[in-house]
């Protein structure tokens, strides 16, 4: 028996690899883990890619290739990671995607992708890890197919040209814990449906287009360890239910055109160590109780 028929994993991450990938690929039948990140492997992704039925884990990680993925790519049901970020891909997310209903992780951020995330996406309700920041990537935020993923932990938007709503489908995901959103063109009032995340640790809704007031609902979200609405259109005041958040450690509220005073039942968020609320109108003093935060660095109030 050749080698070729026993080799069960390859790396040959940062080998300074240079070139497009071997259709060669497909002679190693037995495959289960790939791992060619950090090279600068560039061209196509062949379709042999699809012929190692076995493999498990696909790392293509920082390279130069171009073209998202062949259409063989749907007979890898045995997928369970698949990581294509910070490559040159310029295109859609095929339905094919949807084929891959074991993938546990699925990375594809920073890589100029276009288009919106096709239906079939909520197939793969095994999904744990959503990373699609660093696109183009448009159309509505939470597409009913996302809604249905409820095994989520992360789910990873970020800097992409997401638009409208937050719909309401996106409180389904209970299992998140973290939900980063900023950097998009999302409208309208924040979801209280993400305050069904009760196991949300990071909530990142920066840097859009956000109305109204902010929802009590996220304010008892008791496990939050960074709260960050910055750069939005909301107004009203801080709300007092901030005191609910007792190991929250990051909050930023800046650029929001929040109103009125601190709040001194911040004193209670025992755990804040940075707190940006600049270009607000906030008015009146910063209360004495937020002197006894001992783990407080970064006090930005105007």
């Amino acid at each position: 028996m050749e080698l070729k028929e026993y080799l069960v994993a390859l790396d040959m991450s940062d080998c300074n690899l240079i070139g497009p990938i071997s259709s060669n690929i497909s002679h190693l039948p037995n495959l289960i883990s790939l791992t060619l990140a950090n090279n600068q492997i560039n061209g196509s992704i062949p379709s042999e890619m699809g012929n190692p039925k076995n493999l498990v884990s696909l790392n293509l990680f920082r390279n130069l290739l171009v073209d998202l993925m062949p259409s063989s790519f749907g007979q890898l049901t045995s997928l369970t990671f698949l990581h294509f970020s910070l490559n040159s891909f310029n295109g859609c997310i095929t339905p094919e995607f949807g084929k891959l209903t074991n993938l546990n992780f699925l990375g594809i951020n920073g890589c100029q992708l276009v288009c919106s995330l096709p239906p079939t996406l909520g197939h793969l309700r095994n999904l744990r890890y959503l990373f699609l920041g660093g696109n183009s990537l448009g159309g509505t935020t939470a597409p009913l197919s996302l809604g249905v993923l409820s095994n989520l932990s992360r789910l990873d938007l970020l800097g992409n040209s997401f638009d409208g709503f937050i719909l309401p489908n996106i409180g389904n995901l209970t299992n998140l814990e973290v939900l980063v959103l900023g950097g998009n063109n999302l409208t309208g009032s924040i979801s209280y449906a993400i305050g069904n995340m009760k196991n949300l640790k990071i909530l990142n809704l920066g840097a859009n287009y956000f109305t109204g007031s902010i929802p009590s609902t996220l304010l008892h979200l008791t496990n939050l360890d960074i709260l960050d609405l910055d750069s939005n259109l909301l107004e009203g005041s801080i709300p007092i239910e901030i005191a609910h958040l007792k190991v929250l450690r990051c909050l930023d509220h800046s650029q929001i055109r929040l109103s009125g005073p601190i709040p001194t039942q911040l004193e209670n968020c025992s755990s804040l160590s940075e707190v940006s609320l600049s270009n607000n109108f906030i008015s009146g003093e910063i209360p004495s109780q937020l002197g006894d935060l001992q783990w407080l660095r970064t006090l930005n109030p105007k």
